[in-house]
Parts: C-alpha cells; structure tokens; sequence
C-alpha cells in the first residue's frame, strides 16, 4: 500500500509528508518511519488506540513524530492550519468502518492541498465470494446475538445485538407503539445511528410518509457508535461518493503477501499470478482493493 501511495513520488523520501488515517495500531505510520518517510502523522479517532501507538512504537524502537486525535472533520481543520501541505494520506480497513463514507470524502476534499492524493485499502473486498460468505455470517452474527468482548476489544464498541439496541431506541422515540411495530422498525433501521433511526426511520413512519429501509441484505453497524461491520461497498459506489466530493477515484486490485512458509507462498504466488492474469475479473481472487484518490480537474483547477 505504501508502494503504492509514493510510486509517483520523484523526491527523497524524507521530504515527504504523510498523515495515517484511522491508523489503529498504527502499522503504516510506523513502516513510513522505517521506510525513510521524513514526516510522518498518525490519526485516530478513538482515544485509547492514540494513547497505543506511543507504547507500540517504543516497543520497536521507533517514535511517532505527530499524533492526531480526531474525526475526520477535526483532523482537517488541524492539518489546514499547518503552514506545510500534507503530500500523501493513506488509510487501511478503515473506509468499510466510516458511518458515512460521502460526509467522510466531502470532508477530507476540504483539505486546502490542490494535490490533494488520499489511498484506501480495505480488506473489505465485496467481489470476493469466499470473504463475502465469511463476513455476511459475522454480520447476521452481530444483528442478532449478544457478542462475548475478547482480548483487543474497544470499549466504545457494543457488545448486545444491533437488532435489540435498535428495537430499545424506536421504543425509547415512540413508546406507545406496539411491539410487532416497534420489532418491524427496527429490523427496517438496519444501518442507522440512534439520531438516523429517529429522522429517518420513527419520524417518517408516524407521519405516514415512507421511511428507510436497508439497500444491502446484510450490512450493519453499530447503532450507537455508527462503526460498521466490515460494510460492503461496490466500485460504483465508491467511484459515485467521491465524484460528488470533487474527487476522482482509481480502485486497483491488492495481492497477497509472501508469508515466508514454502506451501504458502506457492499457492499466494499462483493467486497472484491468477490475479495478474485475469485483469478486472481478479478481484473476485483479491484479498483486498486499492481506492486511491485526487481531486477531479475542475475541482483542482478551483482550487489552485
């Protein structure tokens, strides 16, 4: 992924400016550092995840210069105030987390860089039917049963079904409604935030006009922290949400990396010569996808 975010880039590398977005562990940021990436800043939104990656850092024997913990919109507000452009934004299994992914791409456009070039991977690869069997079981998992917290848990996240979460706040906005109502609401709500749910979903339906209902057959996400359960999205999509935010969205095919145990790497060589062979048929092998991002011509030529 880093490879691929500095293949255009024609100066050393320390000069570079690279922010992680969503950098969790913060994995990319530290390969940065060790890749020679002179200026390197990790963002998060989660405060204990910020708080990690100073001790992850030092347990290698690395620093990270900068730590930035905020939201999207935050974060620009705090990197437009800085006096040196930011050349390069990546970001890993972070885009099929966002509660709203059009919102998160209007807000990052905001960015003052007229050469603006984000990258996303996500592992979140919807075109391959082996991932997608295994995630749609983790996502009826979620909306139905009460999970048990295990070790790397957030606390910030839920652990009761989404289902029953959403059933307590159509009741808590409509308490006078009957259960099989209440029941039929929440099972339409799949998707939504507690404040959506009401706007979208309670709201329209006690007005007797037509509510939400759920474009994806298996998509959810926490209601009350918005972070979705390994969302789904198509390249069409993808494409749509970031020309409507000015930007122009190139999605390429991940490859699967060398694990370093013979039987192993033959068959990640055969995927990836398999991929390689196929064209655009091979993200149905993919492990994961590439959306890297600029700003359309227009929307660059207004800026500068």
């Amino acid at each position: 992924m880093l490879s691929l975010a500095t293949a255009d880039w024609n100066s050393d590398l320390g000069s570079m400016r690279m922010v992680e977005l969503g950098g969790g562990t913060g994995l990319q940021a530290l390969l940065a550092i060790e890749s020679g990436v002179g200026h390197v800043t990790y963002s998060d939104i989660y405060d204990v995840s910020c708080h990690d990656v100073t001790e992850i850092a030092r347990a290698v024997g690395l620093q990270v210069p900068r730590i930035i913990c905020a939201d999207s919109d935050d974060l620009v507000a705090q990197l437009n105030a800085d006096t040196d452009d930011v050349d390069r934004i990546v970001s890993y299994d972070v885009i099929e987390h966002i509660y709203d992914v059009p919102a998160h791409l209007q807000a990052m456009a905001g960015l003052r860089y007229p050469r603006l070039h984000l990258t996303y991977a996500s592992g979140a690869n919807g075109y391959n039917p082996r991932y997608v069997r295994q995630v749609r079981a983790v996502q009826i998992a979620v909306e139905h049963e009460a999970q048990q917290p295990e070790f790397g848990h957030k606390d910030r996240d839920s652990v009761a079904a989404y289902l029953d979460i959403r059933r307590g706040i159509v009741r808590a906005a409509a308490p006078d409604l009957d259960d099989s109502t209440i029941d039929e609401l929440a099972h339409r709500s799949r998707g939504l935030m507690a404040g959506d749910i009401e706007r979208l979903v309670v709201q329209p339906y006690l007005a007797g006009r037509p509510a939400y209902h759920p474009a994806h057959p298996t998509n959810t996400c926490d209601p009350k922290t918005g972070n979705w359960c390994e969302q789904l999205l198509t390249f069409d999509q993808i494409r749509e949400m970031s020309r409507q935010a000015g930007l122009v969205a190139h999605v390429s095919v991940g490859r699967y990396a060398l694990a370093g145990a013979l039987g192993q790497d033959v068959v990640r060589r055969s995927l990836n010569a398999a991929i390689r062979v196929l064209g655009r048929e091979g993200i149905r092998l993919a492990p994961y996808y590439v959306v890297s991002l600029q700003r359309s011509s227009s929307t660059r030529a207004n800026s500068e």
